[in-house]
């Protein structure tokens, strides 16, 4: 589901791919961008911003082993870094 415009996917919307991966949040032309939250088969969960299609920005990852959500800093879909309490205080008073 989703919105669309010149047959492609632009706003908020979800995409599921065959073997079980699935995206739900913003779209600009088709990329994954804003807001959103991907799903892999595994359980994995990132909960966060996108640019250009890649996590980027703070977001969340939660992993089935353990169930532990952690937050952290993305940088063109690779983790930088895990935020500490006081970081995360911090984002909050911004």
């Amino acid at each position: 589901f989703g919105s669309w415009i010149e047959n492609k996917m632009h706003g908020y919307g979800q995409l599921v791919w065959p073997d079980g991966r699935q995206y739900e949040g913003d779209f600009i032309a088709d990329v994954k961008q804003g807001q959103g939250t991907f799903q892999w088969p595994d359980g994995r969960i990132y909960t966060g911003q996108w640019h250009n299609g890649k996590q980027h920005g703070t977001g969340v990852l939660t992993t089935q082993k353990d169930g532990n959500p952690c937050v952290g800093i993305w940088q063109n879909g690779k983790h930088v870094r895990w935020l500490t309490k006081e970081d995360i205080e911090q984002l909050e008073l911004e």
